[in-house]
């Protein structure tokens, strides 16, 4: 009764094909999960996963592997890991601490911090260093405001993100929200390190039917 098994393809314009199986059961009072298949006609992936509670703090995690199609023999793969947990206290306080190992982290080169913000987001490029250290924290501060406040370490850049966020009910099925991201790092182009400082600010009203 607790397992499942999905299948799903994609074929993209250029022909380039995505393509996975996953399989999904429960044991030990954990949710495991086992994934493989192709991404993008590029790479062989596979992947476990988990997700439970460590007595009442919830528990779960992800380990993928990816290999290149192309250069099957002459590659090592790319490693991505992802683990984290979360508690909620009983005045609905709510905490939540991860961390992501990426492999690929080391293939790119980012410059400033636009690059990537405006850039297009798949798998390969969630961890932009290797090493990302994420926590966050909400609590309903009215039954009607609810506040929240979210950070990124990036140790290899010697920066972080800081991402502070507002949402009201005003009336039933309408929604403010008010959302901050400030993002510092420094950044090395031709030898020369420098500072990148950025602030966004968005407002959105949400209607739900």
């Amino acid at each position: 009764m607790a397992s499942t098994i999905e299948l799903a393809a994609k074929i993209d314009s250029a022909e380039n094909v995505t393509a996975a199986a996953y399989f999904r059961t429960n044991a030990f009072k954990y949710d495991f999960q086992i994934l493989g298949g192709v991404y993008n006609s590029e790479d062989l992936m596979l992947g476990i996963g988990w997700s439970g509670n460590i007595w009442e703090t919830a528990f779960r995690g992800e380990i993928s592997y990816f290999k290149d199609l192309n250069n099957f023999s002459d590659t090592t793969g790319y490693l991505m890991v992802s683990s984290g947990i979360d508690y909620t206290f009983s005045n609905s306080l709510m905490i939540q601490a991860e961390v992501l190992f990426s492999e690929f982290a080391r293939e790119l080169d980012i410059n400033n911090f636009l690059q990537f913000y405006a850039g297009n987001l798949d798998v390969k490029n969630l961890g932009f260093t290797e090493w990302s250290f994420f926590t966050s924290v909400s609590y309903p501060i009215t039954p009607l405001i609810t506040g929240g406040f979210a950070a990124i370490i990036y140790p290899e850049w010697k920066g972080f993100y800081l991402g502070p966020n507002f949402d009201v009910s005003i009336v039933r099925n309408l929604d403010f929200s008010l959302i901050l991201q400030y993002f510092t790092a420094e950044f090395e182009v031709n030898g020369i390190a420098s500072r990148d400082n950025n602030l966004f600010g968005f407002m959105r009203l949400k209607w739900s039917f």
